[in-house]
Formats: structure tokens, sequence, C-alpha cells
């Protein structure tokens, strides 16, 4: 059996990320993984998700 990967998500809505079912750690990663977009950084403090999950 062959397993299936997860498709690539290439969204730039962490909340469409969080309802997903991502957490943290996993949508930083997305963010590096999509060349750190400034818009999924609300306050281009160079920290994404943070209008979403909140501040760390």
């Amino acid at each position: 059996m062959v397993e299936q990967q997860e498709p690539v998500r290439n969204t730039h809505d962490c909340g469409e990320l969080q309802n997903s079912g991502m957490d943290v750690t996993e949508v930083v990663g997305c963010w590096y993984g999509l060349g750190a977009p400034s818009d999924m950084d609300d306050d281009a403090d160079g920290i994404p998700r943070e209008t979403v999950y909140g501040e760390c």
C-alpha cells in the first residue's frame, strides 16, 4: 500500500491553516516554506500568525 502525502498548503490565511488543524509550529514552517510572505505577518515584526494564534 502506498501512503498518500498530505497536500501542500499554499494558502496565506492563518485562520484557514488553524481550521485545518495545523498547530503554531506547523504554520511557522508553512510560512517559511512559502518564502515568509508579508501578508501572514500583519504587524511586520517577523513573526507570522499572531492575529490568529496569539503571541508566544
